[in-house]
């Protein structure tokens, strides 16, 4: 293996996921294996897309491997956990419009996903920001009305 920069484990199937820069490849070994010892599996080859991959991670929930390439490909590839050999991936993330360039992290949160941000076009406040609204409104209302009793010396005289 050559420039291995990254690396991750996956501790629900004892395993090691390498990204081996030198030869883009990703090595996978068992997680407490030592020594001069062959990976259980490699992704390699042209139809992966791996180029000089540096930064992967996994989504142990949605069993993928997702692998950042540098140098041409600038992109973010994502394969099924268990991807070996000559394998394409799922999906690919590239172009001048995602911005990606040399890519040096990945981050990836599982679970609920969250709701989408509210339309630009479209800004409704919540029942919180309405119920504010509504006592800033009572709040200048009542200095505006006592205000306008300390102007006509009325405030704090009884009303005939």
């Amino acid at each position: 293996m050559a420039y291995r920069l990254g690396c991750r484990v996956d501790p629900t199937n004892n395993e090691l996921f390498v990204a081996s820069t030198g030869n883009s490849s990703v090595p996978v070994f068992g997680r407490t294996a030592s020594g001069n010892t062959a990976p259980l599996r490699t992704l390699s080859g042209a139809a992966t897309g791996l180029v000089f991959p540096q930064p992967l991670t996994l989504d142990l929930t949605n069993n993928e491997m997702f692998v950042g390439n540098t140098g041409s490909a600038n992109s973010i590839t994502a394969y099924t956990r268990g991807a070996s050999g000559n394998t394409a991936p799922l999906r690919t993330l590239s172009g001048v419009v995602t911005g990606i360039s040399g890519p040096i992290g990945i981050a990836v949160t599982t679970g609920v996903a969250p709701p989408p941000p509210p339309s630009a076009a479209v800004n409704v406040p919540t029942l919180s920001e309405w119920a504010q609204i509504s006592l800033a409104l009572l709040l200048a209302l009542g200095g505006l009305v006592a205000l306008r009793g300390a102007q006509q010396g009325t405030l704090g005289r009884p009303t005939e």
